[in-house]
């Protein structure tokens, strides 16, 4: 481009040094040229979304669960920031569940649908049809299984996200039917007549959906955290500004943008079931713990210690997940 304006600038009579003078003006505005422009496209977007999510959270929050992938969050800090505000997540049903995910506004809550789960694909469409036509009030999964056409390893799937609990709560009672249909294609757990726990329930969720239809996942561990003095999320961005904070939470979106002063910034943020921190770590910190936010052995889930400024966390020590059994 610079060759261009020199080529045209001086066939026009303009002197060569006053044409690269010129155009030496126009790059060092460039360079923040664009971010000005930028932030203010940002700034309306933010203005437009941030009024969506505070009028219509239900719906806002449904239709951008629908859109994923997409944007910056995944659904997990999509899905808390819903129930933070007050709408209920109902689970996957059979019989109630839709494609997609889908808003009830008379009870202010959002139900799970079938494309979410990893790997359905075209299948959500054969399962919302069948299950309208057994209906939510009971039914068998072989029946679903010969409705939809669908192998029973798919249904598999649902089963270990609790579709069927309100057809029959026995999940390894279930996953014995749909092994006894298909020997060969799948696995069963073997174990009938057994009541998952909260993290044999979340550890499903979270592999087949990517979020806590029960919960978030710190939630396994607040009782310990709270008895170690770890604050939650809530009680971080509650506190004073300067306060001295402990907490514990899900890394999310870690990154290094380029900085005016030229200086390294770490900013990510920590999710639990209360809600989202934004944070920052200094050039020293990252050279001390940044293995901890950018390796690929991380374990996703980080201790963080640091002061309170204006609603940020300026984190002075980072450790991995406090507990072995993790």
């Amino acid at each position: 481009m610079g060759q261009v304006f020199l080529k045209k600038a001086v066939a026009r009579g303009v002197a060569r040094e006053v044409a690269q003078e010129v155009f030496q003006q126009m790059v060092g505005y460039a360079s923040y040229g664009f971010n000005e422009a930028h932030a203010a496209a940002f700034a309306e977007t933010a203005y437009r979304t941030l009024y969506l999510l505070d009028r219509f959270p239900g719906p806002y929050v449904a239709g951008l669960l629908n859109a994923q992938p997409m944007g910056y969050y995944p659904r997990d800090v999509l899905v808390v920031e819903a129930r933070r505000r007050g709408v209920a997540l109902w689970p996957l049903a059979a019989g109630a569940s839709a494609e997609d995910f889908t808003w009830v506004p008379s009870a202010n809550a959002i139900r799970v649908g079938y494309r979410a789960v990893v790997g359905m694909g075209d299948g959500a469409a054969a399962l919302e049809a069948a299950g309208r036509s057994l209906g939510p009030g009971g039914g068998r999964v072989e029946a679903l299984w010969r409705a939809s056409g669908l192998d029973p390893g798919r249904l598999a799937q649902l089963v270990r996200l609790g579709a069927f609990d309100a057809w029959d709560a026995d999940r390894e009672r279930l996953l014995e039917q749909l092994w006894s249909l298909d020997p060969l294609g799948m696995t069963t757990e073997r174990a009938a007549g057994r009541t998952w726990t909260l993290a044999e329930r979340l550890y499903w969720e979270y592999r087949l959906l990517g979020f806590g239809q029960t919960t978030q996942q710190m939630a396994l561990w607040r009782a310990r955290l709270a008895a170690d003095g770890f604050a939650t999320v809530r009680e971080a961005c509650g506190a004073s500004d300067g306060a001295w904070v402990r907490t514990a939470g899900v890394l999310v979106r870690p990154h290094r943008p380029p900085t005016r002063s030229g200086r390294l910034i770490v900013f990510f943020s920590l999710l639990d079931e209360t809600g989202l921190l934004d944070a920052s770590l200094n050039e020293q910190g990252y050279a001390r713990y940044g293995q901890h936010l950018f390796s690929p052995q991380s374990r996703g889930v980080l201790v963080v210690a640091g002061h309170m400024r204006r609603g940020t966390l300026t984190v002075t020590s980072v450790a991995p997940h406090p507990y072995e059994d993790a």
